[in-house]
C-alpha cells in the first residue's frame, strides 16, 4: 500500500530478541533508498514497525492473517467493488495465482493452501483459491480484525501463554508494551491467587465483600508495591468499585500508617547533644518548637 508495507514471514530463532531489530534495518534500508532515488526526504511508512506473532501450528490462525493482508486493498478502497482482487498489482495475491516460475523465489504457497483445504498447486488448486478469497471479501466485516490490529499475538491461550514466559525470562526494553502490560497481568494474578488461598476466599466472596474491606486494600497495596498493574486492572479484580476509590483507600491507608509511625515512641538516643539552655529561653525560635525536637 502507499505508506505502509504487510509481511509474513517465519519466526526467527530466539525471535524475541533478534526479529525486531532486523526488520528495523530492513524498513530504515528501504526508507533511504527510496529518498535518494525519487529526491525525497521524511518518512516513508506510515507508522512504526509493528510484529505479531502468530500460531502457525493450527488451522485457522495463519488464514486469518494471511486474508487480512490479501484484502488490505480492498478496505484502503484501492480496488473498486466491480474489479477483482487480482487487478491490484502490489500484492502477493497475485503470485498465487501464476505458476511456480513466475512466482518470487522467496513465496512459499503451500501452507496457506493446505490450510483453505486445496491440496495441490495446480490451475484448478489456484483458481478455488481465488473463488474462496473473493467470497471472503464480498462477506467482509471490520470487527473481525479488530484483534489482530491490538493484538501483539494470536493463537490459542497455551500459544500466548508460551511467550509470556519467554518475556519474563528475558525482560527487557525492546519488548512491546503490550506484552510486557500482560506479563504484569499474569504476575498480578498470582498473586491474588496467593492471596484467595491463605484468607481461603473464592472468587464470590471478593464479589460480595464491601469495597473497602481492610483486606482487599492489604490485597491491593501489595499488588501495587509488587507489580505495575493500573488502578483500574485492580479495581476490577477486586471488585473494589472505580480506580479513584482503589486510590482513596490506599491513600488513607497510607495516612494512617504514617500517624501509627509518628505516634509510636522513638528509641533512647545514643548521641550525647549539648544544649544551650540558657539560649533556649531566651531566643523566641525555640519556643514554637514542640518538647520532642529539642
Amino acid at each position: 500500500l502507499p505508506d505502509y508495507l504487510d509481511t509474513l514471514n517465519p519466526m526467527l530463532p530466539n525471535y524475541l530478541d533478534k526479529s525486531l531489530p532486523e526488520y528495523r534495518e530492513t524498513e530504515h534500508t528501504y526508507s533511504s533508498r527510496f529518498n535518494r532515488r525519487h529526491r525525497l526526504s521524511g518518512h516513508v511508512f506510515a507508522g512504526r514497525y509493528k510484529s505479531l506473532i502468530v500460531d502457525h501450528s493450527q488451522n485457522g490462525y495463519l488464514r486469518t492473517v494471511c486474508d487480512y493482508v490479501h484484502l488490505n486493498p480492498v478496505r484502503a478502497r484501492l480496488v473498486a467493488p466491480d474489479q477483482p482482487l487480482r487487478s491490484f498489482r502490489w500484492s502477493s495475491f497475485r503470485d498465487y495465482l501464476v505458476l511456480l516460475g513466475g512466482r518470487p523465489p522467496w513465496l512459499r504457497v503451500d501452507r496457506l493452501l493446505g490450510e483453505m483445504r486445496i491440496p495441490f498447486d495446480t490451475p484448478s488448486g489456484r483458481q478455488e483459491f481465488e473463488i474462496q478469497l473473493e467470497a471472503r471479501r464480498q462477506g467482509e466485516d471490520g470487527n473481525a480484525w479488530r484483534q489482530l490490529r491490538r493484538a501483539w499475538c494470536y493463537g490459542p491461550k497455551p500459544f500466548r501463554d508460551e511467550l509470556l514466559m519467554a518475556v519474563k525470562r528475558q525482560g527487557g526494553s525492546h519488548h512491546y508494551a503490550e506484552p510486557r502490560r500482560e506479563s504484569e497481568r499474569e504476575r498480578a494474578e498470582q498473586r491474588v491467587q496467593e492471596e484467595l488461598r491463605q484468607l481461603g476466599w473464592s472468587d464470590n466472596d471478593v464479589a460480595t465483600r464491601p469495597k473497602g474491606d481492610p483486606e482487599k486494600i492489604r490485597i491491593a497495596r501489595r499488588l501495587r508495591h509488587e507489580t505495575t498493574v493500573s488502578l483500574q486492572w485492580i479495581a476490577d479484580r477486586l471488585k473494589m468499585g472505580r480506580w479513584t476509590h482503589v486510590s482513596n483507600y490506599l491513600r488513607r491507608k497510607r495516612s494512617a500508617s504514617l500517624a501509627e509511625n509518628h505516634l509510636q515512641p522513638r528509641p533512647a538516643s545514643t548521641v550525647s547533644v549539648r544544649v544551650d539552655e540558657q539560649k533556649i529561653r531566651t531566643d523566641p525560635y525555640w519556643e514554637v518548637l514542640p518538647t520532642h525536637c529539642l
